[in-house]
């Protein structure tokens, strides 16, 4: 009955070390992927930090290109206005020197 309960014991014992020893390997697998976790989420944050200062800038550029869009066409507005302004004047020019004196 004694060898019989050592035996048990030693057993026992070979399996609660094996368990621990396991669960220190899962306890270290468990920090290793929060370790992984923690980096992607840093890494995931400055990208959204990034994205969102290039949406900044992209609004702001945007906008500037909306400016000068619109000052180019009012630009070219007034060349037209002049380039008509200018055939008329020629025309009557035109009209003037071909009268006879």
């Amino acid at each position: 009955w004694y060898q019989r309960r050592v035996r048990e014991a030693v057993v026992s014992t070979q399996s609660t070390g094996e368990v621990e020893e396991s669960n220190s390997e899962l306890w270290a697998r468990i920090a290793a992927l929060r370790q992984r976790c923690d980096e992607q989420t840093d890494s995931a944050n400055s990208q959204v930090h990034e994205n969102n200062i290039l949406a900044g800038e992209n609004e702001e550029l945007r906008k500037t290109n909306d400016t000068l869009v619109s000052k180019t066409e009012n630009i070219q507005s007034s060349l037209n206005q002049e380039i008509a302004k200018n055939a008329e004047m020629a025309q009557k020019a035109t009209r003037t020197n071909s009268e006879p004196l």
